[in-house]
C-alpha cells in the first residue's frame, strides 16, 4: 500500500522550497570565497573583455556568454550613475551575473538528479521517495574522494573530486552532462521524435561550449556501448548518435581551430602519464588516490556485479569513466600541465558513477540488505565520501585559496 501513496501537493511544494533554498544557501556560501581566489576571477575577466569586443583565448565560452546575456537583461545600466551600494553593485555586475549563472547551474543539477531518483524509487518507496530523492540529490553536491588519510599533506590534488567549488565551467557543464546521460540511458534503443532530436542536439551543443570534456569521453563510450549491445551498424540508434555526434563534431572542430589561433596559449600533446603523475608523482599513489575517489561506486559494482553490471546506467557510466580516464592518462595540455585540463572528463564521470551507484543502492536496498555486511560496507564508504566532502567544503570556505 505504501508504494502507491503519493504526497500531497502542499507537502511537495514545501519540500521543493526547502531543498532548493538549502541548495542555494550552501552553494552560495561555498562559492563566494572562490570569487576572489578560484577560477571565477579569470573567467569573469574574460567576460569583461568580451563585452569590450576584445578577442579572448576561450574556445568554450558559454559561461562568459551567459554572463553577458544576464547583464544585458538585468537593469544594471540604470545603476551606472548612482552612488553608494548601487554604484558598488554596478561596478561588480559581471561578478553578480557570474554568481547567478553558477547558482542556476547548481539548482539545475539538483533538480535533474531529484527527478531521476524519484522516477526510479517511487514504485518501491512510495510516499518516502520524494523526500529521499531530494535528500540524495542535495547530498550528491557534497560527496567527494575519501581525503581523510591525506588532510595533513594535501586537500584534493591528485584525486578525482566529484565536486569542486572553484571552477565555474565544470559547474555549468554538469547539469547538461547529467541531462544527456540520463536521456541516453532512457533512449539508447528508442526511436527519437524530431523534437527530441533537436533538443538533444541543442543540449549537446551547450555541454560542449560549457566544457567539452564530457562529450570527449561520452561519444566514444556510446560507440563502444552500441558495439556491445546493438551489434551490427544497422541496428545502432543512429537518430540518437547523430543528435549527439553532429553538433559535437562540428563544435569540437571549431574549438580546435579556435585554439590554434592562439598558439602561444596552449597545445595538446600525446604524453602518457605526464599529467596523471604530475601531482601523485608515482603510480602507486595514483592508484591509491583513484581508488579513494571511486571507492563507493567501485564496491557497489563489485559486490552486486551480477545485477549492477547488466544495467544500462552502470555500463554507460563505467564505459564513460574508462574512456575519460584513458584520455587523462595519455594526453596533456602544454604549457599548463598543472591545470590537468584533461582530467575534467574523469571528474564528471566520477560524479555520474556515484549518482548511478546511489540510485542502485536505494532502489535495491531491501534486496541488498539480505547480506547485511554488504550494505554496512557500502553505507560506510558512502559516509566517508560524504564526510570528506563536507570537510573539503568547510576548509575551502574558511581558508579559500588555490586547490591544494
Amino acid at each position: 500500500m505504501d508504494a502507491k501513496i503519493e504526497l500531497q501537493p502542499k507537502v511537495r511544494r514545501g519540500l521543493n522550497a526547502f531543498f532548493l533554498s538549502l541548495t542555494l544557501l550552501v552553494c552560495l556560501i561555498a562559492t563566494l570565497p572562490q570569487i576572489r581566489v578560484g577560477d571565477y576571477k579569470p573567467h569573469i575577466a574574460f567576460a569583461v573583455e568580451m563585452a569590450k569586443d576584445n578577442p579572448v583565448p576561450v574556445p568554450h565560452a558559454l559561461f562568459q556568454k551567459l554572463i553577458l546575456v544576464l547583464r544585458t537583461l538585468l537593469p544594471f545600466r540604470v545603476l551606472q550613475d548612482q552612488s553608494g551600494p548601487w554604484q558598488y553593485l554596478y561596478d561588480h555586475s559581471f561578478t553578480a551575473c557570474a554568481i547567478l549563472v553558477a547558482m542556476a547551474a547548481y539548482l539545475a543539477t539538483v533538480i535533474i538528479l531529484k527527478k531521476s531518483f524519484y522516477q526510479n524509487w517511487r514504485s518501491t518507496l512510495g510516499s518516502k521517495a520524494y523526500f529521499y530523492a531530494w535528500l540524495t540529490a542535495f547530498g550528491l553536491l557534497l560527496v567527494n574522494p575519501i581525503i581523510l588519510f591525506t588532510l595533513k599533506s594535501r586537500l584534493i590534488l591528485g584525486y578525482f573530486p566529484a565536486n569542486l567549488w572553484h571552477n565555474p565551467t565544470y559547474i555549468l557543464m554538469r547539469p547538461f552532462a547529467l541531462w544527456l546521460f540520463f536521456f541516453i540511458e532512457d533512449h539508447w534503443d528508442k526511436r527519437l521524435e524530431t523534437k527530441h532530436w533537436f533538443l538533444v542536439a541543442f543540449i549537446s551543443y551547450l555541454v560542449i561550449f560549457a566544457k567539452p570534456n564530457f562529450t570527449l569521453s561520452m561519444l566514444p563510450a556510446l560507440g563502444i556501448f552500441c558495439v556491445l549491445k546493438a551489434g551490427p551498424l544497422k541496428k545502432w540508434n543512429w537518430g540518437l548518435l547523430t543528435a549527439l555526434g553532429l553538433p559535437a563534431l562540428l563544435s569540437l572542430a571549431y574549438q580546435y581551430w579556435f585554439i590554434t589561433q592562439y598558439p602561444t596559449e596552449s597545445s595538446f600533446f600525446f604524453e602518457p602519464l605526464v599529467g596523471a603523475l604530475y601531482y601523485t608523482k608515482n603510480g602507486f599513489r595514483f592508484l591509491a588516490f583513484l581508488f579513494l575517489s571511486i571507492a563507493f561506486p567501485l564496491m557497489v559494482s563489485l559486490l552486486d556485479r551480477k545485477e549492477a553490471l547488466r544495467r544500462v546506467d552502470f555500463q554507460l557510466a563505467w564505459l564513460n569513466f574508462a574512456v575519460a580516464l584513458l584520455t587523462f592518462l595519455l594526453f596533456t595540455e602544454q604549457p599548463y600541465v598543472s591545470m590537468l585540463n584533461f582530467s575534467w572528463g574523469a571528474v564528471i564521470a566520477v560524479f555520474i558513477l556515484i549518482a548511478v551507484s546511489l540510485n542502485h543502492l536505494v532502489r535495491d536496498y531491501h534486496r541488498l540488505a539480505i547480506q547485511a555486511w554488504k550494505t554496512q560496507l557500502l553505507l560506510g564508504l558512502l559516509a566517508l565520501h560524504l564526510v570528506s566532502g563536507v570537510i573539503y567544503t568547510i576548509i575551502t570556505i574558511i581558508n579559500p585559496g588555490p586547490v591544494r
